[in-house]
């Protein structure tokens, strides 16, 4: 990469693409950061966050909503009683489809 050498003036190693689907979606997050928009829960489709509590909570499991350090994303914490994971999503995403397919995906599983 032209331009962006480390300090001992040699350029870093090219990045290998990611496979299939990754690379596009990769490329979409990158093409969406930094827009400012700002992660807000209360515009979030309650009836969706609603269910997504009804369905986590009834396999005895616990979620939590909140933001990112800087409030830039969404953070959406779930733990089973063993482990903890927690999805980020930018406000530029579908916090709709996120939500549809957390639903689905804890439903069928």
């Amino acid at each position: 990469m032209a331009g962006y050498e480390n300090r001992k003036g040699k350029n870093p190693p090219e990045r290998k693409a990611r496979e299939g689907g990754k690379l596009s979606q990769l490329a979409e997050r990158r093409r969406t950061r930094g827009t400012g928009e700002v992660a807000d829960w209360g515009g979030a489709n309650g009836a969706l966050i609603v269910r997504a509590i009804g369905v986590i909570t009834k396999r005895g499991w616990n979620i939590q909503f909140g933001y990112t350090s800087d409030g830039g994303s969404y953070a959406l914490r779930l733990f089973d009683g063993t482990e903890a994971s927690t999805d980020y999503v930018r406000p530029t995403e579908d916090l709709d489809a996120y939500l549809t397919s957390l639903i689905d995906d804890i439903e069928n599983s």
